[in-house]
């Protein structure tokens, strides 16, 4: 079995799915001039993009708990702007001890949003595995009696059914069936999708605390407080 993640630029986009709405209150900012934080515009939050760095990070947690469901670990192989994955069968998979702490993405880390960060990371992988399929999917929704939601060509729940009952057909062409294959997170066991989030939660808190961030829940964005260059004081004065 191989898993292809795909375009590494991918994950940074779909980052920002796996980990908005943390749910919450949100982390106020501490602004220390006269004007308070809502009305100066020194110290107003602006939103931080993801580097690619920590959403490889995230990518390569992702993949060592998919080792879970085969009972190995994976190890993947560049490929230019792609890495393949494949099973490492000489070696046993276990899992890591990580639990939930007291951070301040843990503590709102519930079963539901578990269930809703596995499922968005699915969806992008789902989604880069199916780009060079699109016809294919698009006559699937119109004519098949087994699509979860006829005719839509955007629905999360057609595509992975799609993958589900293709991907691993094997043709002449393709005795092994789909040469990129997206890998059933989704189906891991609960105990070791938590320990996933756990891990990427603790992954983005080191950088935000490295990197001096602060993390709206309200909002679902990082953001830090330094003034901007354009950035202008108000006249107190009427």
């Amino acid at each position: 079995m191989s898993w292809t993640a795909t375009r590494r630029g991918a994950f940074r986009e779909a980052v920002m799915v796996y980990f908005g709405g943390l749910g919450g209150a949100p982390v106020p900012p501490i602004c220390t001039c006269m004007y308070g934080v809502e009305q100066c515009s020194l110290h107003a939050p602006r939103p931080i993009t993801l580097p690619q760095s920590v959403a490889d990070e995230i990518t390569m947690a992702a993949q060592y708990y998919a080792g879970s469901l085969v009972g190995h670990p994976f190890r993947s192989t560049q490929y230019g702007t792609a890495f393949k994955v494949k099973v490492d069968k000489l070696r046993a998979w276990s899992p890591r001890a990580i639990l939930k702490d007291d951070c301040i993405f843990c503590q709102r880390t519930t079963n539901e949003d578990v269930h809703r960060r596995i499922d968005g990371f699915q969806a992008q992988i789902d989604i880069e595995v199916m780009r060079n399929k699109i016809r294919h999917l698009l006559n699937w929704v119109d004519d098949d009696i087994d699509v979860p939601e006829p005719r839509d060509t955007s629905s999360k729940k057609n595509r992975r059914r799609f993958i589900e009952l293709r991907q691993d057909v094997k043709t002449e062409k393709r005795p092994q069936g789909w040469n990129m294959k997206a890998f059933p997170l989704v189906n891991m066991a609960m105990q070791y999708k938590r320990k996933l989030c756990y891990t990427w939660n603790h992954i983005l808190l080191e950088w935000m605390t490295k990197e001096e961030l602060h993390y709206d829940f309200e909002k679902r964005e990082f953001y830090n407080e330094e003034p901007t260059a354009t950035a202008s004081v108000p006249n107190p004065d009427p």
